[in-house]
């Protein structure tokens, strides 16, 4: 048996760090993410609720809404 059929892979403390760096991204990401559905929710529902207080909203008005927000960020 020769050192080529051996295999054995040693960590060292920088990939350790780097791993739980990567962890901790993850986690810190998936929370953000998570808190931004959250608000998408939110505010469909809140436009859901003001759209049904309009007795002529067409799919004309909600087209225009919606390019306004796209564009404007709004």
């Amino acid at each position: 048996m020769n050192d080529t059929d051996t295999t054995s892979k040693t960590t060292t403390p920088m990939e350790i760090d780097t791993e739980d760096q990567q962890i901790a991204c993850e986690n810190l990401l998936n929370e953000y993410l998570q808190k931004m559905k959250r608000q998408i929710e939110y505010y469909e529902k809140e436009l859901d609720e003001k759209q049904s207080t309009f007795i002529r909203f067409t799919s004309t008005i909600q087209e225009t809404i919606e390019i306004h927000v796209q564009t404007y960020g709004i």
